[in-house]
């Protein structure tokens, strides 16, 4: 017969730098400070660019057929999951800045960092939007172009069940997010 034996946790003790130090330490740690996005309009920019340049259709962004592009049905899964996680701030925006358009990506940064703001506000030891476990219900796609999907995915939240909407285009071998919003 085998004897298991729980042990105390290990913990080890805290190393005092020094006093001032410690509250600079404090000051910048504290997790009420979230860095807000930069509010650069980066799709009229790009517009007022282009404009200026003459856009030339060989360089930029080059559409790609669907047969040439990852699984849509996986890629709507998983940009769905991760955008709900920056909207609750729970992840980063800038993880989906390769698979987003410049205003999604705008949208979603200044959402998530609303999101992470208001959780450190209310409880400063917690994480934003700790507790609930999303899982996909379903996710059916209409394919209104050969470059462009659109997707609709049921999420469920546990107390909650919310619709996302997204707008998928190929573009240069990969999805991107055109347009995404939530109910």
């Amino acid at each position: 017969m085998v004897k298991i034996a729980v042990l105390p946790a290990v913990r080890s003790a805290p190393v005092a730098l020094h006093p001032f130090l410690d509250a600079e330490l404090d000051r910048w740690t504290d997790p009420r400070f979230v860095q807000e996005p930069l509010d650069i309009p980066l799709g009229r920019a790009r517009a007022r660019h282009d404009a200026h340049l003459g856009a030339d259709p060989d360089f930029g962004p080059q559409p790609t057929r669907r047969a040439d592009l990852p699984d849509a049905h996986a890629t709507a899964a998983r940009i769905a999951l991760a955008a709900l996680e920056v909207m609750r701030g729970r992840r980063p925006a800038a993880q989906l800045l390769r698979c987003t358009s410049p205003e999604v990506y705008e949208s979603l940064a200044r959402r998530g960092s609303t999101a992470a703001r208001r959780a450190a506000a209310r409880r400063p030891s917690a994480r934003a939007g700790e507790g609930r476990r999303v899982r996909i219900r379903r996710i059916v796609l209409c394919h209104p172009a050969d470059d462009a999907v659109e997707a609709t995915v049921i999420l469920d939240e546990g107390d909650r069940v919310r619709a996302m909407a997204m707008r998928l285009e190929g573009r240069d071998g990969r999805w991107v997010v055109q347009a995404l919003q939530i109910a």
